[in-house]
C-alpha cells in the first residue's frame, strides 16, 4: 500500500453492510492511512447487489486485522472518505459485505491500513455479482435487399442484409435474427462484416458474437424465392 489519506480512518462497527441493511460510515482514530483502491463497473442496464468477499490471511505476510476493506460510489475522495461510502464489513476480521450498485455505475473497492505505519501486508478479495457486460437491447437496422427489382419470381436469387449496432458504452454480447418470407436462406452464402457465429434456421438468419461500445455487425446473405412466392411478394 502506497497511497495514503489522512486521518481519520473508518469505523469499525462490527456490523456488515448488506444490501437488504447498509451500514453508515463514521470516523475513527487520527494519524495517516495507507490504502490500495480498485475501480469496478456494474455494466448492467439494472442495479446489482455486489457481494466482495475478503481473505486478509494469504501471502507471504497476511494482514489479518490490519486492513479494512469499504466501497464507494464512483469515486474515493483520500481527502473524505466518508463521500460516496457505500458499505464496509464493520470489522477486519468480518470478511464478507455487499452493497447496491446502480445500473451503468462505477464503484471502487478501498483496502486500507488500520494503524499509521505503512501497511506492506497481503491480502485477496473477489467481487461478486457484477455484470462485467452490458445488457441494453441493439439497436437494429431494417433488413434491405440489394436489388429488389431482382425479385421477379420463384427460383430467383436475392442478396439482402440486416445489421445490429451495440448501443452501450461498453462490450456487449449480441444475438441478432432476421426471418425471411417467401424466400429461403442458402447454406454457405450468409456472412458478418464482424467475428461471430452464423446460423441458419429454416428461413431464420441468426448472428451472434461480442460487439464493443457503439460498433455495428452487418449481416449479409442471399435467399432463393420460394416455389410457391407470387412474384412480386415481400422477402424481408
Amino acid at each position: 500500500m502506497m497511497q495514503v489519506f489522512p486521518d481519520p480512518r473508518l469505523f469499525r462497527s462490527g456490523t456488515p453492510s448488506t444490501c437488504a441493511l447498509p451500514q453508515a460510515a463514521s470516523t475513527f482514530s487520527s494519524g495517516d492511512f495507507t490504502y490500495d483502491a480498485y475501480t469496478f463497473r456494474n455494466n448492467s442496464a439494472n442495479t446489482e447487489c455486489i457481494t466482495v468477499n475478503f481473505n486478509p490471511g494469504v501471502g507471504a505476510s497476511p494482514c489479518t486485522t490490519t486492513v479494512f476493506m469499504a466501497a464507494y460510489l464512483t469515486s474515493f475522495n483520500p481527502a473524505n472518505i466518508t463521500q460516496n461510502h457505500l458499505a464496509n464489513p464493520g470489522g477486519s476480521n468480518i470478511t464478507s459485505f455487499s452493497f447496491e450498485v446502480p445500473a451503468n455505475s462505477d464503484f471502487v473497492i478501498v483496502a486500507s491500513s488500520t494503524f499509521n505505519a505503512p501497511a506492506t501486508c497481503t491480502y485477496a478479495f473477489e467481487v461478486l455479482g457484477v455484470s462485467c457486460v452490458s445488457d441494453v437491447p441493439p439497436t437494429l437496422g431494417a433488413p434491405t435487399l440489394a436489388d429488389p427489382l431482382a425479385c421477379d419470381g420463384p427460383g430467383d436469387k436475392v442478396n439482402g442484409s440486416f445489421s445490429a449496432t451495440n448501443s452501450n458504452a461498453g462490450p456487449a454480447n449480441i444475438t441478432v435474427s432476421a426471418t425471411l418470407t417467401n424466400a429461403v436462406p442458402l447454406a454457405g452464402m450468409v456472412s458478418a462484416n464482424q467475428p461471430g457465429t452464423v446460423s441458419i434456421a429454416g428461413n431464420v438468419i441468426s448472428w451472434s458474437g461480442s460487439l464493443a461500445g457503439g460498433q455495428t455487425v452487418i449481416v449479409s446473405w442471399m435467399g432463393q424465392i420460394a416455389d410457391l412466392a407470387i412474384p412480386g411478394s415481400q422477402v424481408c
